[in-house]
């Protein structure tokens, strides 16, 4: 959680990765707006090899210097949790089968990254898995 006052300009940032300076983050996300504590953020670090080898202080460091140059101020960290997920997705290989919206359930519909669309895991199929369960809803 960077130290106040800290706001993102939109509720999800693509980032420019520079692994040198220990810029590792992909994404950082504003979790006040999906119901999260105020001015707390996460960073995102796909294909974290690199990343997920280094001491925490140096990559929690690293990602706040990151922040803090896109949006042209220091970034103070306040308090910060760093998770590592080694299995964060599917392995998509061909001939994968995934699940459809509807399910034999009714009112009950599945929407996420891991559902039969057109891309793999990544967070394009997640909004288009739900708003594709929503127009579903009756």
């Amino acid at each position: 959680r960077p130290k106040p006052p800290f706001t993102l300009p939109r509720p999800i940032l693509a980032l420019t990765v520079d692994e040198a300076r220990h810029h590792h983050g992909h994404f950082v996300f504003n979790r006040s707006v999906c119901g999260g504590p105020n001015g707390w953020v996460a960073v995102v670090i796909s294909a974290a090899t690199e990343a997920m080898n280094l001491p925490r202080e140096v990559l929690v460091r690293g990602c706040a210097n990151q922040l803090g140059e896109i949006l042209g101020n220091r970034c103070e960290v306040e308090d910060s949790r760093v998770i590592i997920e080694k299995r964060a997705t599917f392995a998509c290989v061909p001939g994968l089968k995934r699940p459809k919206a509807i399910t034999p359930m009714p009112n009950l519909l599945l929407a996420g990254d891991y559902t039969e669309g057109e891309y793999p895991a990544v967070l394009e199929q997640a909004v288009l898995s739900g708003e594709r369960a929503a127009r579903l809803i009756d």
